[in-house]
């Protein structure tokens, strides 16, 4: 089986964001998360290259989502955080033959379809790595076969990940693509996003709400106090 498939973890949107507690309401980091996983999913069923997308999560919320596009469902194995699960899903994969896996996180809401295609792409065997700018994180992994790494998310993942795949003797290619550099995680990274010309659902909401105006005023006050 030559195929590719996409895990997309989505945490439970209720917890999510909790970086973002400073500058939004609970209900607005919820509203957040739901957005930003909708328009990541949006990118991922839209790329050609991708055959199918897992959604991996846990709770009636990521079961709809999921449905909604179209997409598998793996409940989270009790117990296990979101890397492991993440290495769960991948070693099933392997077992059943896909070739390929691409773990998109779902604080990217910027991505097309065409991003995805890019690096897809680009990428042969062993491991393509897409780091983060802030902190050394991993913001998309190709992986081939699904299995060559074992997972650990969070800052400074994208050496674990290289020291992972390479301890198993597989190629690694670590990259840095703009479009997968910058997530949305802290308030700074939500002052940018608010200033970019995005075209996608998540900064439709922030607009809609007045939330982006008030970050950019607040970056107006700042640069003239």
């Amino acid at each position: 089986m030559s195929e590719t498939w996409a895990i997309v973890p989505v945490k439970a949107f209720a917890t999510a964001k909790s970086r973002l507690s400073g500058v939004l309401t609970q209900r607005q980091r919820r509203d957040v998360a739901e957005h930003m996983a909708t328009d990541v999913l949006l990118a991922a069923t839209r790329c050609a290259r991708i055959d199918k997308v897992m959604v991996v999560g846990q709770g009636p919320e990521q079961v709809t989502l999921a449905q909604r596009f179209d997409c598998l469902y793996e409940p989270d194995a009790p117990g296990l955080d979101i890397s492991q699960n993440v290495t769960r899903v991948a070693g099933l994969l392997a077992g059943r033959g896909v070739a390929t896996a691409i773990v998109i996180p779902t604080d990217l809401p910027a991505l097309s379809g065409n991003d995805l295609d890019c690096i897809l792409r680009g990428h042969r065997h062993g491991v393509s790595l897409y780091r983060a700018r802030r902190d050394g994180g991993t913001n998309a992994l190709i992986a081939t076969p699904p299995d060559c790494v074992n997972f650990s998310f969070g800052a400074g993942s994208a050496q674990r990940h290289e020291a992972s795949a390479r301890s198993r003797g597989h190629a690694v290619r670590i990259l840095d693509d703009a479009a997968f550099q910058r997530d949305v995680d802290t308030p700074d990274d939500l002052r940018h996003f608010c200033a970019s010309g995005a075209t996608c659902a998540t900064l439709d909401y922030l607009r809609r709400s007045g939330i982006a105006a008030l970050m950019l005023d607040r970056v107006r006050l700042a640069a003239t106090s």
